[in-house]
């Protein structure tokens, strides 16, 4: 009888050593994640507090961090007549461009373009940004073998600017 509660007494003891190490393991496990979202955060909260002193920016929807020829952080959101307005914010903080979401494309409509057209290919993403001083949607998309192809469209109209395909 004392075997079998020493022995029910060192499982005991076992469980609660793996329960604690998996509880160690998640807790940096979300840590590690929040870390890595910080820079998006900051990022975020860095161009809608410019967008918001520099623009009629009231309320932000989506936010898009755009890396191609420059890094542009870009706001979906309604400005104070309630309209949808889209505004990309270089980094540098200079030159914000705002755009009436109305004349132009959505993200979704940018990436089922490319699911639409480019039939090998699944749209993951997509970002607003500039490409050439025009503002573009940068779609990012992968083929059944995994090779990533990105997908500049306008913003006004959804027409293939470029494509970067096997990165």
């Amino acid at each position: 009888m004392k075997k079998n509660l020493a022995k029910e007494e060192r499982q005991e003891l076992i469980l609660f050593i793996i329960s604690g190490v998996l509880v160690v393991i998640i807790a940096l496990g979300i840590l590690g994640y929040l870390k890595a979202q910080s820079p998006m955060q900051q990022a975020k909260k860095e161009a809608t507090a410019l967008a918001k002193k520099h623009t009629d920016l009231v309320n932000v929807d989506e936010f898009y961090w755009y890396n191609r020829q420059q890094t542009y952080f870009s706001l979906i959101g309604s400005d104070k007549k309630g309209q949808e307005i889209a505004v990309i914010v270089p980094k540098s903080g200079d030159k914000i461009t705002v755009l009436p979401q109305k004349e132009g494309i959505t993200a979704d409509k940018a990436k089922a373009l490319v699911n639409n057209t480019f039939h090998s290919q699944t749209a993951k993403k997509a970002e607003l940004g500039i490409y050439d001083k025009k503002p573009v949607w940068e779609v990012m998309a992968t083929d059944k073998a995994g090779q990533i192809t990105y997908y500049l469209l306008s913003f006004e109209k959804g027409e293939e600017v470029k494509v970067i395909k096997d990165v």
